[in-house]
């Protein structure tokens, strides 16, 4: 399913929503859908190793940030990562990327770029987004 609408490549949240779906649909032509008989493919994302510390993590992000830039900048936008917390990381979409129409799909772009060089799930969150005791925490510092 996820390679012909690529409902479920991402976050993976709705995967047990396109389940119910199939089953429905599977039902209505007499048929019944087993998740467990489809087989199951582990996407290659990278080569098995140890996790990532949060700085090698983070380093990894800014690289794949800056990988990304040029084609932002040539938009007249920007991307810029603010926090990472476990699997999460919090940016700031600047220039022209900031409150376009767009951004949502951009930032899907950059999680699932990110995802394929970690090797592991990352959500990317606006920092718009981010839970305020983070906010708290990063405003302490500058003072």
């Amino acid at each position: 399913m996820t390679n012909y609408t690529k409902a479920g490549g991402g976050c993976a949240a709705c995967h047990e929503d396109i389940e119910a779906i199939l089953s429905k649909v599977l039902k209505e032509r007499g048929e019944v859908f087993d998740p467990s008989a489809a087989p199951i493919e582990k996407p290659v994302l990278a080569e098995e190793k140890k996790p990532l510390t949060n700085l090698q993590r983070i380093k990894k992000i800014e690289e794949v940030l800056n990988s990304l830039r040029p084609q932002l900048m040539a938009d007249g936008g920007d991307v810029e990562l603010v926090e990472v917390v476990g699997n999460t990381a919090y940016v700031n979409m600047t220039g022209a990327c900031n409150g376009c129409q767009m951004a949502a799909m951009t930032i899907a772009g950059i999680q699932q770029r990110l995802m394929e060089v970690l090797g592991e799930f990352i959500k990317v969150v606006p920092a718009s987004q981010m839970p305020s005791e983070l906010v708290n925490i990063q405003g302490a510092g500058h003072a």
